[in-house]
């Protein structure tokens, strides 16, 4: 019988597992597509079940990329991917992969250049 934390922290340990190989993927080109070069992944979110990965993507800063056509690239491959991630992992099921942008630097710097629009009385 599993526990609440010994769940989260498989989830923990299986998401780090699998940021880490897809980065190597990437590091090492495997996936050929110009959509998907200079991609990182910033973080992988596991359901509660570990059946699927929530896996966000970022670019550095200033690259032009095109952000939709980038996750459409990382979602053609995900058969690919899954495939390598089963020859990796130590599980039973590698779970289903679901990329998405991450925003959430995005927003920060969104919120940052509002507040320094802001007038500054001392």
């Amino acid at each position: 019988m599993t526990t609440p934390d010994s769940t989260s922290v498989r989830s923990l340990r299986l998401s780090e597992s699998i940021r880490h190989e897809l980065m190597q993927l990437l590091i090492s080109e495997t996936l050929r597509d110009p959509n998907v070069q200079g991609l990182f992944i910033s973080q992988v979110q596991m359901t509660g079940d570990l059946r699927i990965a929530r896996i966000y993507l970022r670019h550095p800063k200033g690259s032009d990329i095109n952000t939709e056509q980038a996750v459409n690239a990382m979602q053609g491959a995900s058969t690919f991917l899954r495939k390598r991630l089963s020859a990796s992992l130590k599980v039973r099921h590698v779970p289903e992969l679901r990329f998405f942008w991450d925003r959430g630097v995005d927003h920060a710097q969104h919120i940052e250049d509002l507040l320094n629009e802001v007038p500054y009385e001392s």
